[in-house]
């Protein structure tokens, strides 16, 4: 999904500053559709970022300035084809980095952070 924001976000303060950026990736290993959503503050302004439909075996990753603060992330799957329910919710009030795995059926979805013995698995998608 490429909007007039994330644009912004990507041109004007992660390259525009020289500013080093956070990312959160979001790997969808279950058996459901998800799509995530993440809100951060840079200075004044509030910024959201909503993924594209994430289907199984596909990952999404969103970069945003490493001078964020208020950062709220939250992850989605769709119980049908209009609603969705919340797999699991980040939130911190300085920006930061992580990994996402998603896993389960849309009846028990689950959601846990990235870990390194995992990686021959997952390759290198993180």
């Amino acid at each position: 999904m490429t909007t007039k924001e994330k644009k912004f976000i990507n041109n004007y303060i992660c390259q525009s500053l020289n500013t080093p950026a956070n990312s959160i990736t979001v790997l969808n290993d279950g058996l459901y559709i998800a799509f995530c959503v993440l809100k951060f503050k840079v200075g004044t302004e509030l910024f959201t970022e909503k993924s594209p439909k994430i289907i199984q075996g596909n990952s999404y990753k969103i970069l945003y300035p490493s001078k964020a603060y208020d950062v709220d992330f939250t992850v989605y799957c769709y119980v049908s084809f209009t609603t969705s329910k919340i797999i699991c919710h980040r939130e911190s009030h300085i920006s930061f980095t992580k990994c996402l795995i998603l896993q389960g059926t849309i009846f028990n979805p689950s959601c846990r952070d990235y870990r390194y013995e995992i990686s021959n698995y997952y390759g290198c998608k993180c």
